[in-house]
């Protein structure tokens, strides 16, 4: 399975989305068989904890967004992440 690196955009993580719904803001590394499982899986493994009325529908997470991260399929220096991991760039699983 290929693995992808999603990069947050510097110039949109003042955003409050990143504060609201997750809790890993720096580039990682996942296995995913599809750019968009890719995101979908990064951002539930990293999603916040929901502290709105369940009437609330908030903006999706920004690992989902393009226009807040950048995902490509790319081989991590050092070594891929297995299974259902998340590598961080510091080397450190989520």
């Amino acid at each position: 399975m290929p693995a992808y690196k999603l990069t947050p955009r510097p110039e949109r993580l003042a955003d409050p989305r990143w504060r609201e719904r997750t809790r890993l803001r720096q580039r990682c590394w996942v296995q995913a068989p599809s750019e968009n499982a890719a995101r979908y899986f990064v951002a539930g493994a990293t999603m916040s904890a929901n502290k709105y009325p369940p009437t609330y529908h908030p903006e999706p997470s920004p690992w989902q967004d393009s226009e807040f991260t950048d995902c490509i399929e790319e081989d991590r220096p050092g070594g891929n992440p297995t299974g259902h991991q998340i590598l961080t760039d510091d080397g450190d699983f989520v």
